[in-house]
Parts: C-alpha cells; structure tokens; sequence
C-alpha cells in the first residue's frame, strides 16, 4: 500500500549512521533500509542461527552493499546484546517478533544499545484484514507455527495488527509513525510461487515425519495448499514502524 513517496517520507527525515539489524535472516531488511533510510554507514546483521549468518555473509559477499555503506554479520541471541549501550543510531527488527521466544526482552536489549533519539524500526505482518489469498498464507504460517511448535522451535501465529503495535508501544518510542506495506500487483495464482510454497511446506512437513501428529498435520497442509491453487496465496500486509527513542 506504501507508495515509494511515502516511504521517502516517513524515512527521509532520519540519519540511518550505524544500524543494527536483529534476527537478520538472509540479510533482504539491510538492503531495504540502504535503500531507503538514508546517511546509514554500517551495518551489523545479528542472527542466533548459524545458518543464516553464513547465508548472509555469502550473499553480501556475492552482491555487496553499493557505496560507502559496508555489513558484518554475527552469531549472537538477541536477548542477550554483547553490545556496549548506545552503540547504534539504527536498529531494526523484520518479520521475527513473532519468533523470538520473549519480544519484550529483546525489544528492550535493542533499546539499551540505541542512542538516545535514535531510530527504532519495526516490520511485522499482521494475520487481520487481509485477502483471501492474503489469508491463504496467515493460514499456511499458522500451521508451520504449530510444526515448529512440536519441534520446541519459537514460533508463534501471526500476530493481530492491534498486537504488534501494542509491542511496540510498550518501548515508549517518541514521534512513532506507522504506514502499510503490501504487494498489490502479484499475482496470487502465479504457478512459481505456488510451487515454491508447496515446496517449503514439504521441507517444513518433513522434519516432523516421525511425530505422532504429523500425518494430520500434513493433511492440514494439503488442504492448504489446495486452497492456494484456488484462490491463491500472497504474503500479508506489514507493519512498518518506525519512532525514536527519547532522549537520555
């Protein structure tokens, strides 16, 4: 829904400097924000899987940042920050809160580290008000939540909008702003995609093969994917979140 006017808007008027990325994954918020969030000069992308930060460091190796703006990535759990108070200008959170076992914890963590007046940014996807393909894919996440569940990873549902600014709120961010992010021109039936969801839900199904729940989780899934190639599936729309902290 956010228009590239919009995101200049809610963006421009902040100085990105150092920025810390948490739960960074592969690494696609970095590039987001160096592409949107100007002045940044480093960036460190901290994930508590090893297979991620490996996956960053070859990606960013392959097709590094351009210009003067560089990223290191780390191994650290982000509700135990090794950083000094007040190490960043920036920091970031994108499509984890839902999967960090205490959000508030390590919303706090990422907010000792920040300088006061620093930025803060979140994005989430919330599961309400959503296409029925949108829905497709709240539904389809629901159920690898529960799979990861059984394998004692930290996996919630997606959460409701109300939820994630409730989380946010409780950091007391001062001259918070908030607009929405979706794809409205992708095509929800688009055989590629849906071929690439049905493959992640095999791998996902698949580590729980000896489960006692996995044959009805499986069939869940069936049914899921069933409902994508009739009525399509498309990632949610995000929350993006932006404020500042308050000055020391």
């Amino acid at each position: 829904m956010a228009t590239p006017a919009e995101l200049h808007s809610l963006f421009a008027p902040h100085n990105g400097g150092r920025v810390l990325d948490v739960a960074t994954g592969s690494g696609d918020f970095i590039r987001f924000l160096a592409e949107n969030l100007p002045g940044c000069t480093h960036f460190i992308g901290l994930d508590v899987r090893a297979e991620n930060v490996s996956a960053a460091r070859q990606s960013f190796a392959a097709n590094p940042l351009p210009g003067t703006t560089s990223a290191g990535f780390i191994l650290m759990d982000a509700a135990r920050l090794t950083f000094p108070d007040s190490s960043f200008d920036t920091v970031a959170i994108s499509h984890s809160l839902h999967h960090l076992p205490d959000p508030d914890q390590c919303l706090a963590e990422m907010n000792r580290v920040l300088v006061p007046e620093g930025l803060f940014v979140i994005r989430e996807s919330f599961a309400d008000n959503q296409s029925e393909a949108q829905t497709t894919y709240v539904l389809l996440h629901s159920l690898w939540a529960e799979i990861h569940t059984r394998q004692d990873v930290s996996h919630r549902p997606t959460y409701l909008r109300w939820q994630i600014l409730n989380i946010a709120g409780r950091l007391g961010l001062e001259r918070m702003e908030v607009i929405e992010l979706s794809e409205p021109d992708a095509d929800p039936l688009d055989p590629v995609m849906l071929n690439a969801l049905a493959e992640r839900h095999s791998q996902i199904i698949e580590g729980i093969r000896h489960h006692p729940d996995h044959a009805f989780l499986k069939a869940e899934g069936e049914k899921l994917l069933e409902r994508s190639r009739t009525v399509g599936c498309l990632r949610p729309t995000e929350l993006l979140i932006v404020g500042k902290k308050k000055p020391a």
